[in-house]
């Protein structure tokens, strides 16, 4: 094993939210944002920037929806990973919205995505995302 991957699961495993090896490699790689070779031809990165407002709230929630229902935690955490960046997408369009109701949304999704990470025993990290939401209400 190379020096820096073990370097970086150890910082991993200091994390609050103890997740498996495997899901913090994907995190990892994920955030790497290369492209890569698949069995259909090369997969890039999913293109969130180019979803409407709208779009983005609707794929957080959907994203929502999955984690709560799924009963393998790394999956759960890999949706919550995917919801959380599908609203900080939706955040950062929301800000030159003019109706309040978006905002409003955002804020509901962040509150359902802590809960979601409250029952996967991600108690600082729910934490961390209360805070977002009532910084948007």
């Amino acid at each position: 094993m190379a020096r820096a991957e073990q370097r970086e699961r150890e910082r991993l495993a200091t994390h609050s939210c103890h997740a498996p090896d495997s899901l913090l490699l994907l995190f990892k790689s994920r955030s790497q944002e290369k492209k890569r070779n698949m069995i259909f031809g090369i997969v890039t990165p999913s293109l969130r920037g180019n979803l409407s407002l709208q779009q983005s709230l609707e794929l957080a929630n959907a994203y929502l929806e999955c984690a709560g229902k799924v009963h393998d935690r790394g999956v759960a955490l890999v949706m919550c990973y995917d919801t959380e960046v599908s609203l900080l997408y939706a955040k950062k369009d929301a800000k030159h919205a003019k109706d309040r109701s978006v905002r409003h949304g955002i804020a509901n999704a962040y509150i359902k995505l802590a809960r979601v990470l409250e029952g996967q025993g991600c108690g600082t990290e729910s934490k961390a995302i209360y805070k977002k939401a009532e910084k948007l209400r």
